[in-house]
């Protein structure tokens, strides 16, 4: 499957939407209200790369942003690198973890820091059923039913939210994910601040300095992507629904590193 994405709009999309649904396999309303969202945004899901060629020029004429992806090329966020602690190196990022030991990103390789904002939600459902005794029942059949039937519909709702940063390396291999909650910050030695979102936004700082020819874009944090439903667990009377947006956010920032090396932002 190969997606077909917009980057930057030429025209709005309110004057574009009816001189592209021939294009769509929506019509002009439908194709407007898919496109509304922000960018990069979704405008076709094709299935050969012909097609998608094919797509790309008829946006780019009429001077819009374009770009087209193997959606099987791109990485999702349990395929990458997300360290627990970290060392800012003299020429690398140095990722750490018990489990894998450490990893490098030289700052010269990375082709672009994206923020986003990551959120995760999982509602979890019970329903139990017991019986008590019911002296107006036993007064109405004459002792021969003394007890009820209630029904508990038992409803939670965790979520957490938190801020993390892609680093895309130029060759698109190996990318890392860091976690505003999951990092430790002892690498920012004595510029450690009390809070995690203090220390990450210092990090980012750091990162920003070192590899001043990576694209920064953090259009992720203030248009936050939609979360959508990840694992569903449990039987009828007891049910875990998760959901989060890691997906999209992954999606949109392969789209906006492949934008901006095709330059189409």
């Amino acid at each position: 499957m190969v997606i077909v994405a917009i980057t930057r709009w030429g025209q709005p999309v309110e004057q574009e939407a009816l001189a592209l649904a021939p294009l769509s396999s929506l019509a002009a309303y439908d194709l407007k209200l898919r496109l509304a969202g922000p960018l990069p945004v979704v405008f076709e899901r094709v299935p050969d790369a012909q097609r998608a060629r094919q797509l790309l020029v008829a946006l780019r004429a009429r001077g819009h942003g374009a770009v087209a992806c193997d959606l099987a090329r791109v990485a999702s966020s349990e395929q990458m690198t997300s360290p627990r602690s970290y060392e800012l190196g003299a020429h690398a990022f140095v990722a750490l973890d018990p489990a894998w030991g450490q990893r490098q990103m030289p700052y010269v390789d990375l082709l672009a820091l994206i923020r986003a904002n990551s959120a995760t939600i999982e509602q979890s459902s019970s329903i139990s059923k017991r019986k008590k005794l019911s002296l107006g029942r036993a007064a109405m059949t004459g002792g021969l039913v003394m007890r009820k039937s209630t029904t508990t519909d038992q409803r939670s709702t965790a979520e957490e939210r938190e801020q993390v940063l892609y680093l895309i390396r130029d060759n698109g291999q190996d990318p890392m994910l860091l976690r505003e909650r999951h990092l430790r910050h002892q690498g920012l030695g004595a510029l450690v601040k009390p809070t995690s979102l203090e220390n990450f936004g210092t990090l980012v700082a750091r990162l920003r300095q070192e590899a001043p020819q990576a694209l920064y874009d953090d259009r992720l944090v203030t248009h936050r992507r939609k979360t959508g439903i990840t694992q569903l667990a449990g039987s009828a009377a007891q049910k875990v629904t998760s959901s989060s947006n890691a997906s999209e956010n992954d999606l949109a920032v392969h789209l906006i590193a492949v934008a901006h090396l095709k330059g189409q932002l």
